[in-house]
């Protein structure tokens, strides 16, 4: 059983805010409650065999599944606490808002012993935390009938924070450690970069980098940022003056690791060769370290050889600065006259030019590839995103 209350206070309803000429709308509202979320794979709770295996030259099953009777939904509980107001007659209106939800049951794939093949089970284990802040703003900043000139403006700015609360025991997986913190911290060896003498990789030895090694496995993993944006942030201006208009919207996000996991194929020093799958990156190409005394470069480059430690594991090296500013729709439009429209016994008509995507900044100049990815902050030979003109013609009849 799940269930939810809330509640909201019309303040400038009070007598107390009659006399008062700045806000239009001023609303203060609360909501508490909980929910569920039943998206478990299915026969997630079932103990499954597999019938493609063989043994002694006959047809086999094996285990591929533990069973779990006991799995259920994760749970939920939102506090939302936010106000809503209007100012100068409505020419400013918005929301601020701040929302804590608490998770508990997680569905969480736990290590286990692979004696029967198995390598994990899932489980209800552990709890987590979201909170942050979410605001978002509407304003008319010119509005003049005498020059038929407008000017609005919309805004948003989001936090996200989150944290695990309670786990049974530390989860340590590729690129991750669920101890506490943030779950979506990356969990890697620190690259130090190559050796400025023979051009060898070099792993930090501990969190304190301050000290380094060309044998992987002694690398020390550590925390290295989180997929999380710290914050993120849009903004659409649009302007209009005598039936032509021009709109466009800034989106980002600041604070975030991206990781590649195609960079160990396609950084292999050259042991893979130069096929379509395996060509090194241009910046690879352009920073490889080439001889002594070359600083801050990337691991030399042997065509069908390899190094000692091989710079390719799993590091710090795929891990980017995922920071990044996009113009991402930019349209400059044209209102058809009314004499025009009467002459074509036409409702209204509109042309249009219209672009996405056109430009966009990024913080890490090392990235080749697009840095709006999904929230664990994985990319793997993601397909870029196409910048797109558009010309087009709405009539309405």
């Amino acid at each position: 059983n799940f269930w939810s209350v809330g509640a909201s206070w019309n303040v400038v309803a009070e007598k107390f805010m009659q006399t008062q000429k700045l806000f239009s709308d001023l609303r203060l509202r609360i909501t508490y409650g909980s929910n569920g979320n039943q998206s478990i794979g299915d026969f997630d709770s079932k103990g499954l065999y597999g019938n493609t295996y063989s043994y002694d030259n006959n047809p086999g099953f094996a285990l591929i599944q533990y069973g779990n009777e006991l799995l259920t939904w994760e749970k939920n509980k939102p506090f939302n606490v936010g106000l809503d107001f209007g100012i100068l007659n409505s020419r400013i209106q918005g929301s601020i808002e701040y929302y804590v939800r608490t998770t508990s049951a997680l569905l969480l794939d736990r290590p286990v012993s692979a004696t029967n093949g198995v390598t994990s089970v899932m489980q209800n284990i552990g709890s987590m935390e979201n909170s942050g802040i979410e605001l978002e703003m509407n304003t008319v900043n010119i509005q003049s009938k005498e020059s038929d000139f407008s000017w609005n403006t919309r805004f948003m700015f989001a936090t996200l924070k989150n944290k695990i609360t309670k786990l049974q025991s530390p989860i340590v997986g590729t690129f991750n450690r669920y101890e506490g913190g943030d779950f979506y911290q990356y969990y890697l060896p620190g690259f130090a970069g190559a050796d400025e003498n023979n051009g060898e990789s070099l792993w930090y030895t501990d969190g304190t980098k301050s000290a380094t090694t060309n044998v992987y496995g002694k690398a020390a993993r550590f925390n290295q940022g989180s997929a999380l944006p710290d914050w993120y942030a849009g903004i659409t201006n649009t302007f209009a003056y005598k039936g032509i208009s021009l709109s466009f919207q800034l989106y980002g996000n600041f604070g975030n690791k991206l990781y590649d996991n195609w960079g160990s194929n396609s950084y292999s020093d050259g042991s893979a060769g130069f096929g379509p799958t395996s060509a090194l990156p241009r910046y690879y190409y352009e920073n490889r370290w080439q001889k002594a005394g070359d600083r801050g470069k990337q691991p030399k480059v042997m065509y069908r050889g390899s190094q000692s430690g091989s710079s390719n594991h799993s590091s710090t090296r795929f891990l980017y600065d995922g920071d990044y500013i996009r113009l991402r729709d930019i349209t400059v439009g044209y209102q058809l006259p009314k004499q025009w429209i009467n002459n074509l016994h036409l409702g209204s008509a509109r042309i249009y030019l219209r672009s996405n995507n056109l430009y966009t900044w990024l913080k890490d100049d090392r990235l080749s590839f697009d840095p709006e990815v999904g929230v664990d902050g994985y990319v793997d030979q993601n397909a870029p995103v196409y910048k797109t003109i558009l010309i087009g013609l709405d009539i309405k009849f």
